[in-house]
């Protein structure tokens, strides 16, 4: 007859239950960890990049997202848009007069493999880009130019933009310049 009572004397046995009781309960700890860190919950409006050993895999989402833990790494894309507001930015004319430049635009990732692997970070990037598009565009035209045909000048910056920021999967949604006034 094999009891508690057995157990309870032999306490070498007792300590051996018990240790291997701790070495169960901590694999299970591991296991439910390395689970909870497995599964992704990606929602409508995000995707995931995901590196296998740190080379590009594929795009998933959205739903229930199984990575293999320690082995895939993710990098979530959000393909909503983005919004920047450019307050006085100052751009120098064909004819030498100094601009200040207010606008707003929008746009948005529509390839998150290419918004992950051609730039580092889209939105600093999204930012300079304008920046340096809107002086071109203002350095090619006089300032009488700009008073006069604004809608032009504006689908110029508009269509420059959208060739910088293709080959990083994003999308020039809209471009409004606000105010153009005279530094």
């Amino acid at each position: 007859m094999f009891g508690i009572t057995n157990l309870l004397q032999g306490g070498e046995n007792v300590s051996s239950i018990v240790m291997a009781t701790c070495v169960l309960a901590g694999c299970v700890v591991v296991m439910l960890v390395m689970l909870s860190t497995a599964i992704r919950i990606v929602p409508e409006y995000r995707r995931l990049v995901i590196f296998r050993l740190g080379r590009y895999m594929s795009v998933v989402g959205p739903g229930i997202v199984i990575l293999l833990p320690m082995i895939d790494r993710s990098i979530p894309v959000d393909l909503r848009s983005r919004e920047q507001t450019v307050l006085a930015q100052e751009a120098v004319t064909q004819d030498g007069a100094k601009v200040n430049i207010d606008l707003f635009w929008s746009y948005k990732a529509i390839d998150p493999a290419k918004s992950v692997l051609n730039v580092k970070d889209l939105d600093s990037a999204a930012k300079e880009a304008m920046s340096g598009v809107l002086r071109a565009a203002f350095g090619e035209v006089d300032y009488g130019d700009i008073l006069h045909d604004r809608s032009q000048l504006r689908t110029q910056v508009q269509e420059r933009l959208q060739q910088v920021m293709q080959p990083w999967g994003c999308e020039v949604e809209s471009l409004e310049l606000r105010e153009i006034r005279c530094a």
